[in-house]
């Protein structure tokens, strides 16, 4: 019984083992790249980020103009960000990142 009061009183007089979420948040990792955000209008399917895709997440036909992405074997390391020739696909900067967090306050 004692050595039960002895860990209450330990861990009352102690601050937070986690953090209160909505008021506090946590900082994005340093090598955070957030998330991909394709653009259909831009892209001419030229398949080059399909074939630099590591994980071969995208699948691109031009026969029948379609784009397919497999989210599930997506690891986000926008390589297809930079592989494509135009435009099609973006990553949002640390700036536009800060944003949408102060938005979500």
């Amino acid at each position: 019984m004692m050595g039960m009061l002895n860990l209450v009183l330990t861990n009352i007089s102690r601050k937070p083992a986690t953090r209160l979420y909505p008021f506090e948040i946590r900082e994005p990792f340093k090598e955070f790249k957030g998330r991909i955000v394709f653009n259909p209008e831009n892209c001419i399917l030229c398949g080059l980020c399909q074939k630099k895709c590591p994980p071969d997440a995208i699948t691109v036909t031009k026969a029948n103009k379609t784009w397919e992405l497999n989210v599930f074997r997506c690891i986000m390391c926008t390589e297809c960000v930079k592989a494509a020739q135009k435009v099609a696909y973006q990553s949002p900067t640390k700036e536009q990142r800060l944003v949408l967090r102060n938005l979500l306050r």
